[in-house]
């Protein structure tokens, strides 16, 4: 008798040779393989578009909030307008390199730091001060003196600009003078944070995939242990082997749970240990970016704090003049030959396009903000819950198939027709496993590619856990510091989007018909802290009056001259 038509080792019976029983057993392999492939793709696939969805949301968050900022700077500073476009053009490009950087999440190389981008912040309000006290504080009383019509004053104060050695003075006492008070510093705190919090989800997203990838990649059939692939062939082949229908009898669904865990623990080590381990650290970190202080609200509120910043300025005219006075001297004032021209002298700044191109350029994105993607993330989070028991996740799809019985009586068992009377042995004691025992001598060193891929992950779970503390400690340490100004009658941001477009940004326009001629020492003495009463009831009435009045009246006073 030729080899050919010997009677099989493992499955014995008269219709399989060894040949067909090779056969059939690199069959069984391969399909093992193609299922973990296809489950790890899908995983993969979920990560990916999580991630792309996650960037998209914020990217585009950012766009309408610079679109926004340029409409406010357009509309109510009209005259800091054309200059101020390049440093807000810079600022967003900037937030946005930092949402799209690349960094490891091992270290902190690569990409923007928050060093990096509490820096730019600070530059951005730096070169902003000249401009804003140019334009939003001195030329108040350069207009004053003057009797030029409205039409003709607007053209002569648009050509005036500060020398550069003079805004360099104004630069460089920028620390000294703190003309913008403490609110640089507050933004800078809750910006970086913010934005912080969202590119390490992005990153985590992205290197989570990428693990994902790894495992995809990994040699499976190659890594599976003997006892297993033979335990694969007699599920799946020996049946038919012995003469038994394979339409008519299915492996036991018990039988089949054994044997697919306990080739997934043998193949997959401590990946699913580090890779729940991992998935809980992505949830906590998802919950702390998605807050009420995440992104979400920074960068919505962000054109108003801008706006706030340059009021404090003006608020505080008289006391900054003087201060600025005795650090740079009286102003030295020029003509430029084209409004624009201060643009080029900003440190690092490239000129911006037009306003116009600006707008046709963000007109796609409305005046609406864009939806968060809560269905997308809650389908991740509730996915992400199934697939920290990676392993079994696979295993349960894999004998939920037709193809095998869905109880444990009248099926084939792996020997005869009959029950299965095994006990299906949970992930973490598959040392007992009936059907493919765990061999603990080779466990630990079987792949090392594969423990490469569980020292990432263990690496990237103790860095974002580091970074959450650090977040949460920012988060209490602006917790205290709004308790400090909330006694202190500071400010506070409106939550409802719709109304603080609409009193706060936007056309400028309000109600209530303020006098041109209103001194500007009766709205400074509204808001000044010197003259804020102790009483509850008149520091209401005062904040109530300040938010009404005040805003008007810049509209007014930048429409005039």
């Amino acid at each position: 008798m030729s080899i050919s038509f010997l009677t099989g080792e493992i499955c014995g019976g008269h219709c399989c040779s060894a040949k067909t029983e090779l056969d059939v057993l690199k069959k069984s392999v391969k399909t093992f393989e193609g299922l973990i492939k296809i489950q790890l793709k899908n995983l993969k696939g979920l990560w990916e578009s999580t991630y792309n969805i996650y960037k998209d949301h914020v990217l585009d968050l950012s766009h309408q909030s610079e679109n926004k900022t340029l409409t406010l700077f357009s509309t109510v500073y009209r005259r800091m307008s054309p200059l101020s476009r390049a440093p807000i053009t810079e600022l967003y490009k900037s937030i946005r390199s930092y949402i799209q950087s690349h960094k490891p999440l091992s270290h902190d190389s690569g990409g923007i730091s928050n060093d990096e981008l509490e820096a730019v912040i600070e530059k951005f309000f730096r070169n902003l001060f000249p401009l804003a006290y140019h334009h939003a504080v001195h030329s108040q009383n350069a207009a004053a003196t003057t009797a030029l019509s409205q039409d003709t004053n607007e053209d002569v104060m648009a050509s005036r600009d500060f020398h550069v050695d003079y805004k360099n003075c104004l630069i460089n006492s920028y620390e000294s003078l703190q003309p913008f008070g403490e609110i640089p510093y507050s933004i800078s705190r809750s910006l970086v944070q913010s934005v912080s919090s969202a590119s390490t989800l992005l990153r985590a997203l992205q290197r989570g995939a990428d693990v994902l990838s790894e495992i995809e990649n990994l040699p499976i059939e190659s890594s599976l242990s003997t006892k297993c692939q033979h335990a694969l062939l007699k599920m799946n082949y020996c049946a038919a082997c012995k003469g038994h229908n394979y339409h008519h009898i299915k492996p036991c669904n018990g039988y089949c749970s054994n044997v697919m865990r306990g080739c997934l623990a043998q193949l997959m080590g401590g990946f699913d240990t580090d890779w729940a381990s991992f998935s809980e650290t992505i949830e906590r970190l998802m919950t702390l970016v998605r807050n009420k202080d995440g992104i979400e609200t920074v960068i919505k509120n962000l054109d108003g704090k801008l706006s706030e910043a340059i009021m404090h300025a003006m608020t505080n005219g008289p006391d900054l003049e003087k201060k600025v006075h005795k650090s740079c001297g009286q102003p030295s004032i020029r003509h430029n030959e084209r409004a624009v021209t201060s643009q080029e002298q900003l440190e690092g700044v490239d000129k911006a396009p037009s306003l116009e191109k600006r707008q046709e350029h963000h007109s796609g994105y409305g005046n609406k903000w864009p939806t968060p993607p809560d269905t997308e993330m809650l389908q991740f989070l509730t996915e992400l819950d199934k697939s920290k028991s990676f392993s079994l996740q696979i295993a349960t799809s894999y004998c939920e198939d037709d193809r095998y019985q869905k109880q444990d009586r009248n099926c084939w068992n792996g020997d005869h027709l009959g029950d299965y009377t095994h006990k299906v042995m949970d992930m973490q004691l598959q040392k007992y496993n009936p059907e493919v025992p765990i061999d603990q001598s080779k466990t630990d060193n079987e792949n090392s590619r594969l423990h490469k891929i569980n020292d990432q992950l263990i690496t990237m779970k103790n860095f974002l856990n580091k970074q959450m503390t650090h977040l949460s400690r920012s988060d209490a340490d602006k917790m205290f510091s709004d308790m400090a100004e909330d006694g202190s009658g500071g400010y506070h941001a409106y939550d409802d989007d719709e109304d603080y477009d609409m009193e706060m940004s936007g056309s400028g326009s309000h109600p209530l018909d303020i006098s041109p001629e209103t001194p500007v020492i009766g709205v400074t003495s509204v808001v000044s802290p010197k003259n804020t009463p102790t009483s509850g009831v008149c520091r209401l009435r005062i904040s109530l009056l300040s938010i009404l009045v005040l805003p008007s009246f810049i509209v007014i006073l930048f429409n005039k001259f």
